[in-house]
């Protein structure tokens, strides 16, 4: 049976983290790493975990970078990067589903279950289509080799494979207060350009707490943020879809009052070019 190091990058803020530490303490499946990149006090007692939980407490630590530290920290055959503030949607379901991921033979490099938000949370109807800002994400309910890519908050990479990389690239995703994106798509990337699979797996859904409303102004932020990722992601691992993207996005807005372009794809193309 493999072997599998649970990653949580945190700024141990999150209400939502110490059930999710008491349930992987509670179910063994192996071992456990927190990374602190908080500039703040904690709200957990880290006493509390210290000989459950390996916490490495390095504040000045961006998101990607701090991912990568701990998988440098551990020893298993795979990786599993879970948010903070997530917790399984079943949790029977989701430790049967992954105990039978361990227990395969077969090898996969990349893994993903699907995000889901609380019930009680509604995405507004105009950004149904950018519901992956709020955390939420579904793909299929049963196991199957895809090319589409995961998101973040639940993925689990090979070890080998993912140090091999390098893991996640450093000038992606958080730093502090200033956000970023794209960095488990940029892995993911360069692993399909090397004819490696990517993998769903079925049953290891998971619920996102820490879903939180969006002004406009910050929806449309995030907007440019990802327009702005993605003209980077392009310009170092795929310069054939960057020519692609570049002249679809010119020829989109220069006829959008012609065609029904939607209002938020023109700003993230606008932000894409502006790159």
């Amino acid at each position: 049976m493999k072997t599998i190091t649970f990653i949580i990058p945190s700024t141990l803020q999150s209400s939502y983290l110490s059930p999710l530490l008491d349930f992987l303490i509670e179910i063994w499946i192996g071992e456990i790493i927190v990374i602190d990149n908080s500039k703040w006090e904690t709200q957990i007692n880290v006493e509390n975990y210290k000989y459950t939980v390996t916490i490495l407490q390095k504040n000045t630590w961006g998101v990607s970078f701090a991912k990568n530290q701990g998988a440098l920290h551990a020893t298993s055959d795979y990786l599993y990067f879970l948010d903070d503030d997530i917790f399984p949607l079943d949790p029977p379901c989701w430790q049967k589903a992954l105990h039978r991921l361990l227990s395969q033979e077969n090898d996969f490099v990349c893994i993903w279950g699907n995000i889901h938000i609380p019930p009680y949370f509604l995405i507004p109807h105009l950004y149904q289509k950018y519901a992956y800002f709020y955390g939420e994400k579904h793909i299929w309910m049963y196991d199957h080799f895809t090319k589409q890519y995961f998101w973040w908050a639940n993925q689990i990479f090979q070890r080998k494979t993912f140090l091999a990389y390098w893991g996640f690239p450093e000038s992606f995703g958080h730093h502090a207060d200033k956000r970023g994106q794209n960095e488990e798509i940029f892995l993911q990337e360069c692993l399909l350009q090397n004819q490696y699979k990517l993998f769903f797996k079925s049953w290891l859904d998971v619920i996102h707490y820490g879903v939180k409303e969006f002004s406009e102004e910050e929806f449309i932020t995030r907007l440019k943020a990802q327009g702005k990722a993605d003209y980077l992601l392009d310009k170092q691992i795929n310069p054939h879809r960057l020519r692609t993207r570049t002249l679809k996005y010119q020829i989109s807005l220069f006829f959008q009052k012609f065609i029904s372009l939607n209002f938020y794809d023109s700003i993230r193309y606008k932000a894409y070019l502006a790159h």
